[in-house]
């Protein structure tokens, strides 16, 4: 699951370079940034990385009760800096070239199975799809979803998590000037017909709908 479409990840990651800070405005990231702060760990080798911290620990009993059987899109997508300022909001386009001038990313579909243990991630413009294990850690919110964006890596966690609306945060080390690599993708669940579309489009063998 951490090598799935590693070109897209590389992508974003060269878009993550060489940004200014956006000019201030209401964007669907200032509406969450209340709800984690950022800590950094220390490592076995001396050294530190950055991790999210949620506020409030969300249940893995509300995470299944949630998405399973649901799914998912992403809405948004933005990197951050540490202090939560929006650096990039990224246009999200459907297909397989991406502009990094305009700093353009797929978006993440994903359906959960209705026992909450696997999660299927579709590429709808190549009718492809890939299934993986579905982990979550109640603990510290860790989650783990096969997404192109950040979600997906031991460093993302779930700030935020409504019948409607789940937001990840998540932290990717850092660029070649030494700044933070942070992401957060906000997805929203989608209705049944949409849902439906995306398994006849791309079936997944054995997933109930």
């Amino acid at each position: 699951m951490r090598h799935l479409f590693t070109f897209s990840v590389i992508v974003l990651l060269a878009l993550s370079s060489c940004v200014s800070l956006l000019p201030e405005e209401d964007r669907a990231a200032d509406l969450y940034a209340s709800m984690y702060d950022f800590e950094y760990v220390d490592t076995q080798w001396g050294t530190q990385y950055l991790v999210p911290v949620a506020h409030n620990k969300i249940s893995a009993e509300n995470v299944m009760k949630t998405v399973k059987g649901e799914g998912w899109k992403t809405t948004a997508l933005y990197k951050l800096n540490p202090d939560k300022e929006v650096l990039v909001e990224y246009v999200l386009v459907t297909g397989d070239s991406l502009s990094s001038s305009n700093h353009e990313a797929s978006p993440n579909y994903i359906i959960f199975s209705n026992d909450g243990k696997t999660v299927n991630m579709y590429e709808l413009h190549s009718n492809r799809y890939d299934t993986e294990p579905f982990e979550y850690d109640s603990s510290n919110n860790v989650i783990y979803i096969p997404s192109i964006f950040s979600s997906w890596q031991e460093n993302g966690r779930l700030v935020y998590l409504s019948n409607r609306t789940m937001v990840c945060v998540c932290t990717r080390g850092v660029d070649y000037r030494g700044d933070e690599i942070i992401y957060m993708e906000i997805l929203q669940r989608v209705s049944n017909s949409e849902r439906k579309s995306w398994i006849k489009s791309c079936p997944v063998k054995g997933l109930k709908i």
